[in-house]
């Protein structure tokens, strides 16, 4: 199971990765020095966003979101939002307590009374 349950990703080698626009909208971190200068190996990440999921053996996953749609934020609901590690999600969007269609909606600071959708 790669990244959460449920995810949908697509799976990529390394070698079938191409940046068309080299490496604008790109930064580097290297472990091994602790800095963000570029220097193999190196974890890429887009700006935008957060490290792209290395998940070994020479490959990356990509959530089945496209670039345009993670940067704009899109995303119809949450599940598990009960289970959260992050703060609350002030968006109004539907957030399940567990599963879609089969918990409670709670309300955006994970209050578990029945919200009707």
């Amino acid at each position: 199971m790669l990244i959460a349950p449920f995810q949908w990703a697509a799976i990529f080698h390394k070698s079938s990765i191409i940046f068309t626009k080299g490496v604008e909208g790109l930064s580097f971190y290297s472990s091994g020095s602790k800095s963000t200068t570029y220097e193999l190996p190196t974890k890429v990440s887009c700006v935008l966003s957060k490290p792209y999921p290395d998940v070994g053996c020479g490959c990356y996953s990509q959530s089945r979101l496209t670039m345009e749609e993670m940067e704009k934020g899109i995303c119809s609901s949450y599940i598990f939002y009960s289970q959260r590690a992050i703060d609350d999600i002030l968006d109004g969007k539907p957030k399940w307590s567990t599963m879609d269609g089969e918990s409670d909606l709670v309300d955006d600071h994970g209050n578990g009374n029945r919200i009707e959708q």
